[in-house]
């Protein structure tokens, strides 16, 4: 059958789309007070995601093996590849993660290539990943869509290992794109996104979960997933995915935000994944990829000047304002206060601190518990 006759093909039995149901996990259900949201610039988000608990990979394994029997039939037992992917959005709907979970090839009216290496792995690992890793909320993602789809390609297919690397890659260069980047890493992260599309583009899409929308809090929340179906013989099945948000307030540090914690070091904290001009993902800190950046010329040029143990001579009232409100743009008003305290006290002999705390800056700081 081809492509096009699928398309007439309508879903019968499993349930598409199913609808997310809450279950929070033990911290919120033991919490006093509903959870309260992050408002920006106050904390960072992470979205993960876990497939069955240690109890269940027996069941997992064989839900597994039905779902790849009865999937193709709901897209009349055309011959190709199928993807199973989790999907997450911001609120202005860019995509900032897209998460293959299992892919498999119909062939002959049977599972011509399977993940055997999936169903070993539940054996012995959890079968669980990171989605968004620490975005810092904003207005822009403050809130997180988050669904799952089910990809049909009677034309592509793509070894399940590569598919899931490209699509690490696809996601760390979506969130590398919240930062200041050199034009070499936009083109590379552009192309990456490209060969992503280049997958999925053509191929049949259906919702097995639809979108929803879940809000950031201070409290761990994990959601149910679970994507239902029957096999031939009307047997039930259940695959049971989970979602869990998380907030901190600080990249430096687990729990509360507190200044007797910090160390100057984090000012070379290597924090972020960038994806190179060879496609392969490296950690650099905030500070380096400023001075990597034709954004902030001021602040490249105080940068600069440091790193080579030279005296700033241009402003360094307006330069070290032009600093702090880099650093505020990237990090929580935690993170960027500590790190600019760290920048002043790691090269104090080169500054004017009187000059790089004015405009309200050493009151700002002071208002976290940091001292010049």
């Amino acid at each position: 059958m081809s492509l096009s006759e699928a398309d007439q093909v309508e879903f019968v039995d499993i349930e598409m789309p199913a609808k997310f149901a809450s279950r929070f996990t033990e911290i919120a259900v033991e919490a006093t007070a509903a959870a309260v949201r992050v408002d920006p610039k106050r904390g960072y988000g992470t979205v993960s995601y876990k497939i069955g608990d240690e109890s269940e990979r027996d069941y997992l394994k064989k839900a597994i093996l039905a779902f790849t029997d009865t999937l193709p039939g709901k897209f009349g037992n055309s011959e190709g590849t199928y993807t199973i992917t989790i999907v997450v959005k911001d609120g202005t709907d860019k995509e900032l993660a897209k998460e293959p979970i299992l892919t498999f090839q119909w062939k002959n009216q049977r599972v011509f290539f399977f993940v055997d290496k999936i169903v070993e792995q539940l054996q012995s690992t959890q079968w669980s990943g990171t989605l968004v890793d620490q975005l810092l909320v904003s207005d822009m993602t403050r809130r997180y869509k988050i669904g799952v789809e089910v990809y049909f390609s009677a034309a592509r297919a793509m070894d399940f290992d590569s598919l899931k690397k490209t699509s690490k890659l696809f996601s760390e260069g979506a969130l590398a794109s919240f930062l200041p980047l050199p034009a070499t890493a936009v083109g590379v992260i552009g192309a990456v996104a490209d060969i992503v599309d280049l997958f999925y583009s053509g191929s049949r899409k259906e919702t097995l979960i639809e979108f929803e929308e879940f809000e950031v809090t201070g409290s761990s929340q994990t959601y149910a997933v679970p994507v239902k179906f029957r096999d031939a013989d009307e047997r039930p099945w259940t695959l049971p995915v989970k979602i869990t948000l998380d907030a901190n307030q600080s990249r430096y540090m687990s729990g509360a935000f507190d200044a007797k914690k910090l160390s100057v070091a984090i000012l070379g904290e290597k924090s972020f994944t960038v994806v190179t001009a060879k496609g392969a993902p490296v950690k650099a800190s905030l500070i380096e990829l400023l001075r990597s950046s034709d954004e902030y010329p001021d602040v490249r040029s105080l940068l600069d000047s440091v790193a080579t143990h030279k005296q700033f001579d241009g402003n360094i009232q307006i330069a070290s304002g032009a600093l702090y409100g880099a650093l505020g743009n990237y990090l929580s008003i935690y993170d960027a206060r500590s790190l600019f305290w760290a920048f002043i006290k790691s090269y104090e002999p080169l500054l004017d601190p009187n000059a790089c705390l004015a405009g309200g800056r050493k009151e700002e700081l002071a208002q976290v518990g940091l001292i010049v």
